[in-house]
């Protein structure tokens, strides 16, 4: 019992504190295009950039300070401890695990200002790259509950590798065509496909 109430103590300083820097984070960059109604026009026509949930959420974040700060604030806790969980398992009571899970918090909080800026900084970038990376992890977890998460886990590595190799291998051909003769860009495309 003692060690659940520790894990709670842990978890909600942790909170209370991402609560603070969500509440800190200012509204900059194209947040504001996002705050107004050509916001909305870009997520329903898809013309800025095609990423519809994190979309989403940058145009409710604009709208709403206070849900932009739980959102960042719950989100900035359950990352690590999502991490802890699908590094160590299921079991709380562990002493290292917490500890893990704390190790784990503030090496978020250590990361580079230039990463720092462009995830947790900026609404916008908070929404599309750390929402993304949350719903990635939850989806991991959900899989592991029910066994499925060391396949899993293996089939997306090797999927994300393929998929982004097949990519960089496209937009070489279409945009360095001294790599690609132009007789044999079909080749790439077809293989692609």
């Amino acid at each position: 019992m003692l060690k659940n109430r520790r894990v709670l103590a842990l978890t909600a300083l942790m909170f209370a504190f991402s609560l603070f820097i969500a509440w800190s984070v200012p509204y900059t960059h194209d947040d504001w295009d996002w705050g107004r109604q050509i916001g909305i026009e870009s997520w329903l026509t898809g013309r800025y950039n095609n990423r519809y949930v994190g979309t989403f959420f940058v145009i409710v974040m604009t709208r709403l300070p206070l849900v932009k700060t739980l959102v960042m604030a719950l989100t900035m806790t359950a990352l690590p401890l999502l991490c802890t969980y699908l590094a160590m398992g299921r079991d709380w009571s562990q002493e290292r695990m917490v500890l893990m899970a704390v190790v784990a918090y503030f090496v978020v909080f250590a990361m580079p200002a230039i990463t720092w800026r462009q995830t947790y900084g900026w609404g916008a970038g908070f929404s599309n790259f750390t929402m993304g990376s949350l719903f990635l992890l939850l989806l991991m977890a959900a899989l592991g509950l029910l066994g499925f998460g060391i396949l899993c886990s293996a089939a997306t590595t090797v999927f994300a590798e393929a998929v982004s190799a097949a990519l960089a291998v496209w937009y070489m051909s279409k945009h360095t065509p001294e790599l690609v003769p132009k007789k044999q860009q079909w080749h790439f495309d077809g293989a692609i496909i």
